[in-house]
């Protein structure tokens, strides 16, 4: 009888588009760049919590 065996794997697509975006507004806009790194730092803040 044959198996199927599913091994799941994460894509970063989120975090690429995330990246792309935080780029594209730091361009348009460069007094962003001060609240977009507190952004950075409260997301890594909350994965590292869990």
């Amino acid at each position: 009888m044959p198996e199927s065996h599913y091994v799941p794997f994460e894509r970063d697509d989120y975090a690429r588009a995330h990246q792309w975006a935080r780029e594209q507004v730091a361009r348009k806009f460069p007094g962003s760049v001060e609240v977009l790194m507190n952004l950075e730092s409260l997301i890594k803040q909350k994965l590292s919590a869990g």
